[in-house]
């Protein structure tokens, strides 16, 4: 295959494209901005129709925060005026959303999505990357889980909203309908999430996954209605956070049956740790996380969640382990994905733990230092670390001055100031600190 980038406006580029594709995805900015909602016009959905192969797919990002349901119905009817199959991806808790459109309906076979669950399976960074951002390599429930809208909920939204506008080149509604919700206070069943959310249909999704030969009866089905449940119990917008309990309940419900069912799906341990997580229940959760990593024993996340329940269970033995192993797995430390507390964590335990035996001192500057380095060195509790793990080193003076940019970065923080004090004061005395 070859590939080639091209610098300059995207919708030129698909007007002027020789060839066909199988996929375009646009994903511009917001479309209130000048100069980008001509990228969500019913002209830009004809050229991008006219550009893909006879069942090629348009993925047009639209987010739905800051956005009326009237608004995005209105990109879904002007995209509706050009392609006759479309549905919707819901990402994010429904805060971001990819409109798909076709000449052919979105809706897939058994065969197509075995020949796509091959392709994850023999590419390890697709596999990591979908386990890490998604929770499953399972391509099938990947689509069951996102895929939440189709053309039946989209036609009856449109019929509830009773609008005929589009959006055109030289009717740019969108761009002067948009902003005008940023600056009014909507309220949330007013928005476009809220909408979109509530229009999803279970029993779609049901013969989405009948369709899928995913059987009803069947342990990953039950995941499937676990993980929505949980999706909407964890959104405050659907869910108050007093009826945020009993939701809970009906999620580990299905969970326990899908376990039933099939004792062996990773997926439904690892959905189960995270609910007993959220419900605060240590203990449970760190079984649940034992079971899924006998399963899977090369995700990251799950080795350093385990880890974190493991520390409140207050043993740090089998968490300074279970942290070692995410960082064997993602030795890559990043701030977004949490991966720089791992390390942070596993500094403090080797830098404080009273065990000799599970102190190192010189493991732990190298991990805090480095993640303060990430931090550009403004974080108080990551300079904790980096302090006690000096101290441990013996290198007191310099324990004492990074304990003083603690004090002078949480001015107003009167318990973070006291502790700080308390640990200087063992630094002066040649001490090192001792988690109690």
């Amino acid at each position: 295959s070859r590939f080639q980038m091209v610098f300059g406006d995207g919708r030129t580029a698909i007007q002027a494209a020789s060839g066909k594709y199988d996929l375009i995805i646009s994903e511009p900015s917001n479309p209130w901005l000048a100069g980008v909602s001509n990228l969500f016009t019913k002209e830009f959905f004809h050229a991008a129709r006219q550009a893909l192969t006879e069942d090629g797919v348009l993925a047009q990002w639209i987010q739905t925060y800051n956005f009326t349901l009237g608004d995005y119905l209105m990109i879904v009817r002007t995209m509706q005026s050009e392609f006759p199959h479309y549905g919707v991806v819901l990402l994010a808790d429904g805060l971001d959303t990819l409109l798909v459109a076709s000449n052919r309906p979105l809706l897939p076979s058994e065969e197509s999505l075995a020949t796509f669950q091959r392709f994850v399976d023999e590419t390890p960074e697709l596999k990591t990357d979908l386990r890490k951002w998604f929770g499953t390599t399972d391509a099938r429930l990947l689509l069951l889980e996102y895929y939440q809208l189709g053309e039946p909920q989209l036609k009856r939204l449109l019929e509830q909203d009773g609008s005929k506008r589009l959006n055109t080149d030289l009717h740019l509604r969108l761009e002067f309908d948009a902003p005008l919700h940023l600056f009014s206070k909507l309220q949330p069943r007013d928005t476009a999430t809220f909408g979109l959310l509530n229009a999803v249909d279970p029993k779609w999704i049901g013969q989405l996954a009948a369709r899928t030969g995913l059987a009803t009866q069947s342990g990953g089905y039950h995941y499937l209605v676990a993980n929505r449940l949980s999706r909407r119990a964890n959104n405050q917008l659907i869910t108050p956070r007093n009826e945020a309990p009993a939701k809970l309940q009906e999620v580990m419900k299905e969970l326990q049956t899908a376990i039933s069912l099939d004792a062996s799906l990773p997926d439904a341990y690892r959905l189960m740790a995270k609910t007993y997580e959220t419900a605060q229940q240590v203990p449970e959760s760190a079984e649940a996380y034992r079971h899924y990593l006998e399963l899977v024993d090369d995700d990251a996340m799950a080795h350093a969640g385990y880890a974190q329940t493991l520390m409140k269970l207050k043993n740090q033995v089998q968490a300074a382990a279970q942290f070692e192993k995410a960082l064997q797995l993602q030795p890559d430390l990043h701030l977004i994905d949490g991966s720089a507390l791992w390390a942070n964590n596993l500094a403090w335990i080797r830098a404080t733990n009273p065990d000799a035996s599970l102190r190192n001192g010189e493991e732990a500057v190298r991990l805090a230092r480095k993640v303060c380095e990430l931090d550009g060195y403004q974080n108080p509790a990551l300079l904790d670390t980096l302090a006690a793990a000096l101290a441990e080193q013996g290198q007191f003076a310099e324990a004492i001055k990074v304990s003083e940019q603690i004090i002078a970065a949480s001015s107003g923080n009167d318990k973070t100031v006291a502790a700080t004090r308390e640990r200087i004061a063992l630094y002066r005395n040649s001490q090192p600190y001792r988690e109690p």
